[in-house]
């Protein structure tokens, strides 16, 4: 009887050593997304299941990891399929989801935010229709091949900036509001607080200049540019913040 179950249990350990083996690098590698790529004091990171940690350069983060900042706090969230994400001060974000299979370029991000300033700037993943969400309490954002700017300000409003690229969707929570979509490089969306009787219009889109060699900035003058001022000035007013003041 007892070496049948030795046998039985050298044969369980092989054959979990087998699938362990043939188990694919992104099975295996799954619950890492990214890593800190700068970081400013007063961030932390609280990984599903454990203690909350001080954010450090270098440090990786995972699969549903919530992020949290101080007013002193900024980081920047480097993920596997090269997108980045600028966390500002009193920012609270989690990682929902996020598959990337790198032989593909495909797979998924998920990411919600009940506080704070924000700016993702897409990777392989944002070229794919519908691979790229962030939900906060007043609407969903879905991005693709984009860098887009977002304050969810303390009374619960959404205002967001397409600083450039392909396409912005912001569908508002509430269910009768019609989707918003800016279109143009520096057009904008503001999306009031949830309980709020209406929604507001998007911004005009912005004329382009008659010469064929412009090229929409990746990252604008604040203090300059005539055209920012189509975009909400509270958004504009935190993002120059985060520039003039050694964000990463």
């Amino acid at each position: 009887m007892s070496a049948r179950i030795s046998t039985s249990r050298r044969l369980a350990g092989s054959l979990a050593a087998s699938l362990l083996l043939t188990a694919s690098p992104l099975a295996l590698a799954q619950e890492r997304v990214g890593s800190a790529a700068a970081v400013n004091p007063d961030t932390k990171g609280t990984p599903p299941g454990a203690a909350t940690r001080q954010v450090v350069i270098g440090q990786d983060v995972v699969h549903n990891e919530r992020i949290t900042t101080g007013p002193s706090g900024q980081t920047q969230l480097l993920f596997l399929d090269q997108s980045s994400l600028t966390v500002g001060e009193n920012a609270d974000l989690t990682i929902d989801d996020f598959v990337f299979d790198p032989s593909t370029s495909t797979g998924k991000l998920a990411m919600s935010a009940t506080k704070g300033v924000l700016r993702y700037v897409g990777g392989a993943l944002s070229k794919n229709a519908n691979a790229v969400s962030l939900v906060t309490p007043s609407g969903t954002l879905g991005i693709r091949g984009a860098v887009v700017l977002a304050w969810l300000t303390p009374t619960g409003q959404l205002d967001v900036v397409l600083l450039y690229g392909d396409e912005l969707k912001v569908i508002p929570t509430c269910p009768s509001c019609a989707p918003q979509i800016p279109h143009s490089p520096l057009s904008s969306s503001v999306v009031p607080a949830p309980g709020s009787p209406s929604i507001a219009p998007a911004s005009p889109a912005i004329p382009r200049p008659a010469s064929s060699a412009y090229q929409p900035p990746s990252r604008p003058n604040l203090k300059t540019s005539p055209t920012m001022p189509l975009a909400p000035r509270s958004i504009l007013r935190r993002v120059a913040a985060m520039f003039t003041n050694g964000a990463p």
